[in-house]
């Protein structure tokens, strides 16, 4: 796989096309961090060959399902079908589409950053979404939410992640 971060990272959605193409050229999975949740940022990443997303801020229920929406096609989701690269250009005749939509969905990678001091008490919430691949924890974010800026390795915040951790493995029957 590819990793490119389109939360943090300098890429203009030309550029994160380019490497979609690069990646598919060479047998890779281009994943991405988006900047947000919303819909139309996901989708215009999508759009351009992204198969993977991790939504950043994941901190309710709400947001899962919100992120689960933006990225699958229905019944799972609500994502748009356009014509552009990430739906094959709209070269799929109008009797291959329900094909291509389950595809898309039973390939499609989601991930929910946990970042926020609230996923303490939404975490059994946010676990509970179907369509979510995986979890991380944004180790920064989460330490100066917790009121520890610049000190994820303060054994507070290390012990509220193993936490965490130890809470989606549970949930997850791991």
């Amino acid at each position: 796989f590819v990793w490119i971060d389109g939360e943090h990272g300098p890429f203009s959605l030309d550029q994160i096309e380019e490497i979609c193409r690069t990646a598919e050229n060479v047998g890779a999975t281009p994943i991405a961090r988006v900047p947000d949740i919303g819909s139309s940022t996901i989708l215009r990443f999508l759009d351009r060959g992204v198969q993977g997303v991790i939504g950043p801020h994941i901190a309710t229920r709400g947001d899962a399902e919100q992120l689960v929406r933006a990225c699958l096609f229905g019944p799972e989701g609500e994502r748009s079908f356009g014509g552009n690269r990430g739906s094959e250009y709209d070269t799929i005749p109008d009797d291959e589409k329900v094909d291509f939509y389950r595809t898309a969905n039973a390939n499609m990678l989601v991930g929910a950053l946990l970042e926020d001091k609230q996923v303490i008490d939404e975490l059994d919430g946010i676990v509970s979404v179907p369509g979510i691949d995986y979890f991380a924890i944004g180790h920064n974010d989460f330490a100066q939410s917790l009121g520890y800026p610049g000190e994820s390795h303060r054994q507070e915040v290390q012990d509220a992640m193993e936490d965490i951790y130890g809470r989606i493995r549970n949930a997850s029957g791991r």
